[in-house]
């Protein structure tokens, strides 16, 4: 095969599965090292302080590196930066191999929230392109499916993984499918060439982002002491700063035209922002309350967490294919909807324990979420010039990110403010309760804000 146009349809359809298997063993693994810092901190003599930085470094180099990535694919083209992600994916993993101390492992996670960034910045951009004007909406559904998906089969494969190869080939074995995605990449995918070859990056504005970022982060976790107050301000002041700084520059990281003259778009966002981050604690808070009040195993807890991702992956892709022919704003407006509603079910449960309510939740947060992403999506690309796709869909992602960036500070502060250094025991859930009626009634509220942004968006046709 020489070229895309010899069989565009077969062309669509290889991009479809590479950038949806990419971003399946980026998730994938990104989860799945969270069951493996158990035996991770018993090899590597780490404390408590530095395991929870294992998550948090990966969170973090995916925040400072998506916008920079999103911009790098609108100058270079999306080919050159996906196959950065890639290459850098697989050399993190293979430099784990060396590990010998968690310093070092941190960098690593660093570096592979760096190739997240790359790949996620260009992964739905390129199925966006390869899918105008035929079945856009269904592509890209089958992409946040494969997200999903490795999400939730992360602990699961991860905790085989650990138990009989050990915590490495956590980071190792799903390098080899990468490897062929890079090939497939080279050799099938087809993308002209940048239409801005000739702009500049604005690395200043990349730098302040990223500080911006990582002190707002910090802070946001850290609310309820002086330093984590001070730090929460100075990162609002420095994203002000950096907005400013981007209206003055010629060639901005961010065209903050995109949100003033694009109302879809800037809508879009912060519905997703609003979802996303109500989506990120529900797992963690649930799985928690299911062991502690229904005696359940970590495992068994996660089986019943698979409902809400079935819920997704069986329903996104309809949704986008839908969205094709529909309104979006009208079937993402109903996702937030239902979303909202299985927040509202989660509010009742209360010491004792409810099965029958937390099946019908979880069965309505899959099917919100699963309606709402592929036609958010759908809509916020669609409104997009295909010239600023890459930083549209590093923004869409980077509002995934922060908003579950946030929500984890959120569920920190919380746990702080209700439990501190106290147990949580089967015979004492007087705090956990009253951290998961408040995130629940937090994310209900942000659930129905994002239906308000996804309703009044405008219209696509």
């Amino acid at each position: 095969m020489t070229s895309s146009a010899a069989n565009p349809a077969l062309i669509r359809k290889l991009t479809l599965f590479t950038v949806s298997m990419t971003v399946f063993l980026s998730a994938m693994t990104m989860s799945g090292v969270n069951i493996a810092t158990p035996q991770i901190a018993i090899d590597l003599n780490a404390d408590a302080l530095m395991l929870s930085w294992i998550p948090a470094a990966h969170l973090w180099g995916t925040i400072v590196a998506m916008l920079p990535a999103g911009r790098l694919t609108d100058i270079l083209g999306r080919k050159p930066v996906f196959l950065a992600g890639l290459s850098i994916f697989c050399l993190s993993a293979l430099l784990t191999l060396l590990v010998r101390d968690i310093e070092t492992l941190l960098v690593i996670r660093v570096m592979q929230g760096i190739s997240g960034a790359c790949i996620y910045a260009t992964g739905m951009a390129m199925v966006s392109v390869a899918y105008r004007g035929a079945n856009r909406g269904f592509a890209l559904g089958i992409t946040s499916s494969a997200i999903y998906l490795g999400l939730t089969c992360g602990p699961i494969i991860g905790g085989y993984l650990t138990e009989h190869l050990g915590w490495h080939s956590v980071f190792t074995l799903p390098a080899s499918p990468m490897v062929l995605a890079i090939l497939a990449t080279l050799i099938f995918i087809k993308e002209p060439p940048a239409n801005e070859s000739a702009a500049k990056m604005d690395w200043s504005g990349s730098a302040l982002f990223g500080l911006a970022a990582s002190t707002l982060t910090y802070g946001l976790s850290a609310l309820n002491s002086l330093l984590g107050t001070v730090a929460a301000l100075v990162g609002v002041s420095l994203i002000y700063l950096f907005l400013k700084q981007q209206r003055r520059k010629r060639a901005p990281l961010v065209d903050l035209k995109i949100f003033e003259q694009n109302r879809i778009f800037s809508y879009s966002v912060l519905a997703a922002l609003m979802m996303y981050g109500a989506l990120f604690p529900t797992a963690f808070l649930i799985s928690n309350y299911m062991q502690l009040t229904l005696g359940f195993s970590p495992s068994d807890a996660g089986s019943y967490l698979l409902i809400q991702t079935t819920m997704m992956v069986l329903v996104a892709p309809a949704a986008g294919r839908i969205s094709d022919g529909y309104e979006p704003r009208i079937i993402a407006t109903l996702g937030c909807l239902c979303f909202a509603a299985g927040f509202l079910v989660l509010t009742f449960l209360g010491a004792e324990a409810n099965i029958s309510l937390i099946i019908l939740a979880l069965t309505l947060l899959g099917i919100g979420f699963g309606l709402f992403s592929s036609p958010n999506n759908n809509a916020a690309i669609g409104a997009t010039e295909e010239s600023k796709v890459g930083i549209a869909s590093a923004i869409l992602n980077l509002a995934r990110t922060s908003g579950n960036a946030v929500a984890m500070s959120l569920v920190m502060l919380l746990f702080n403010t209700f439990i501190g250094s106290r147990e949580i025991t089967q015979t004492d859930l007087t705090g956990l309760i009253d951290v998961n009626r408040t995130t629940f009634t937090i994310c209900l509220l942000s659930a129905l804000a994002a239906s308000y942004f996804s309703f009044n968006r405008g219209t696509l046709r």
